[in-house]
């Protein structure tokens, strides 16, 4: 899959995101089962 652009740019951009997406998951996921486990 090429980006329209040729460069790449949209591929780099699209892994960022997931990772960004990725970490806020995991994170996310740490913290209700830290407010699951206090309650």
């Amino acid at each position: 899959m090429t980006s329209p652009w040729g460069d790449g740019s949209a591929t780099s951009e699209v892994n960022e995101t997931r990772l960004v997406a990725s970490v806020l998951f995991v994170w996310g996921g740490s913290v209700l089962t830290g407010l699951i486990s206090v309650s």
